[in-house]
């Protein structure tokens, strides 16, 4: 376990990540990056739906837009940031974790 997803779950917060890939670009992109230890959500079929219900579906590239989401346990978007490029900032995140408790 990573120091990052050691503070997450110190917080009580689940780290997961979603992509429209398939399943198997995803495992590919997990290893690329020296593997991934948190889960990874399949938004593959109907491509997009979950993407395009929080608002982040790009339709004219057919990708989802890079972006971070802390939902709190009744599942409401409590924060939410798209990035245009690079990884989100833990310490951001971690930050943004705190004020919704």
């Amino acid at each position: 376990m990573n120091l990052a997803q050691k503070q997450f779950e110190e917080k009580g917060a689940q780290v997961l990540s979603a992509s429209i890939d398939t399943p198997y670009s995803q495992k590919a992109f997990g290893t690329g990056l020296g593997g991934v230890r948190h889960p990874i959500l399949a938004d593959w079929h109907p491509k997009g739906k979950v993407a395009s219900s929080f608002g982040v579906y790009n339709e004219e590239r057919g990708i989802a837009n890079r972006s971070v989401f802390i939902i709190d346990k009744e599942g409401v978007i409590r924060w939410k940031k798209i990035y245009t490029g690079g990884l989100p900032d833990v310490n951001e995140l971690l930050a943004e974790v705190d004020k919704i408790k």
